[in-house]
């Protein structure tokens, strides 16, 4: 929630408990989440994400502020992109939503985690090359299949030695 605005126990489609009850029902006062991340190459920036008293989940204030410089937000930062491909952390809930949506669905949420989408790529040019290729061959191959049926008409009609000649090069496998 901090990082990304989004927890799947409270994503859109579910039914309106879920998103209305994610307060204590029993203090209706306002609510804070912070976290202190080390920065690769040094340094520290703290984010943090608010709800005022009586706000809804998607009323919330979010910041960050690197150690030493002036407060910001997530987005200046660079993050948006990297934390919606890379989820931080998978919790429970949607990482059981990942495994309901079938393998596909499961295939390629894994491989933005771990940072596949290379492979990923590579393989469907690989896949759209081999399409490519493999295209002039089933063409040459049906117009070969019509002349074996038309040879086979004539030969049924009128037998000719060339014409069985040319039926058994186009049919005899090397």
């Amino acid at each position: 929630m901090l990082l990304t605005s989004d927890n799947k126990r409270w994503a859109q489609g579910r039914s309106k408990v879920w998103q209305d009850g994610w307060r204590n029902l029993h203090q209706d006062k306002a609510a804070a989440i912070e976290a202190k991340l080390d920065l690769e190459g040094g340094g520290q920036v703290t984010v943090n994400c608010s709800w005022d008293a009586g706000c809804e989940l998607s009323e919330q204030k979010t910041g960050a502020q690197i150690k030493g410089k002036p407060k910001t937000t997530l987005q200046a930062l660079g993050w948006t992109d990297a934390l919606e491909s890379y989820r931080p952390f998978l919790s429970y809930n949607e990482l059981g939503s990942m495994l309901d949506e079938g393998p596909s669905k499961l295939y390629d949420a894994l491989s933005l985690v771990l940072g596949l989408e290379d492979l990923v790529n590579a393989l469907e040019a690989l896949a759209q090359a081999r399409l490519a290729r493999q295209k002039p061959f089933d063409l040459a191959n049906s117009a070969r299949e019509q002349l074996v049926e038309q040879l086979k008409t004539l030969l049924a009609e009128e037998p000719d030695d060339r014409a069985s000649q040319c039926l058994d090069a186009l049919t005899t496998k090397n």
